[in-house]
């Protein structure tokens, strides 16, 4: 490394490039933000059998997990064949591109229309803006939007914390982390009970406990549950 030597003739060659390129000119544009992603988001795949809506978020660590529900209102429902399907998609940080492995996983006790209980796709994405982000893999092209956030009426709770409470709702269960033995308790609104959404519920929170492991990423307290 040469000596830190500044001379007379080294400062007004200098001066004269930083002219030339408005060195430190507040006008020069800086690097974009990444977009704020963390939140609820939706989308629709094509299948033979018909569109599948798939609800879900992405969290602070950039974990994006769907759920295919069955009701989605008033005389509108997912094909059968893809009710209680998970979508773990790569991690978003909103971060822009962005690529890694899509896993779809069949419900269980199911098996995916093509057969087997999952598949993984590598997967290329782009996040357009906080309420936009596309992703394209073998099986098609997804458009995530951003979606109204969940209700709050039904959702997990870890046992052995003091943070989280849920002292109105009824509790329909517990699910045990197969991985680290952490047991999460799921709670529904009194008036909104429902059995077999809590079981499909369950299948869900299951694969979302083990992907947050193969990502080495900690359970929350309280994971908000698909309606």
């Amino acid at each position: 490394m040469p000596p830190r030597i500044v001379t007379v003739t080294s400062l007004v060659c200098l001066a004269l490039v930083c002219t030339a390129t408005n060195c430190g000119s507040s006008s020069q544009s800086s690097a974009s933000k990444p977009s704020d992603v963390v939140g609820n988001w939706q989308f629709t795949s094509s299948t033979n059998s018909g569109s599948v809506l798939y609800l879900g978020g992405i969290d602070s660590q950039g974990t994006s997990l769907f759920f295919a529900p069955g009701v989605l209102g008033v005389g509108v429902v997912n094909p059968t064949a893809f009710v209680g399907d998970t979508w773990a998609l790569p991690i978003i940080t909103g971060a822009s591109p962005f690529s890694g492995a899509s896993t779809l996983y069949a419900a269980t006790g199911t098996q995916l229309p093509s057969g087997g209980t999952s598949q993984t796709l590598s997967s290329q994405g782009t996040v357009i803006s906080d309420s936009s982000v596309t992703l394209t893999n073998s099986s098609g092209t997804f458009t995530l939007t951003s979606a109204t956030p969940l209700t709050g009426a039904v959702k997990a709770i870890k046992k052995g914390q003091t943070e989280e409470r849920a002292p109105d709702f009824t509790e329909m269960g517990t699910l045990r982390c197969d991985t680290c033995g952490e047991e999460f308790i799921v709670f529904h609104d009194p008036a909104l009970v429902d059995r077999a959404a809590a079981v499909r519920q369950a299948d869900w929170l299951e694969k979302v406990l083990a992907e947050e492991h193969e990502r080495d990423r900690k359970h929350s307290d309280r994971i908000q549950l698909p309606d």
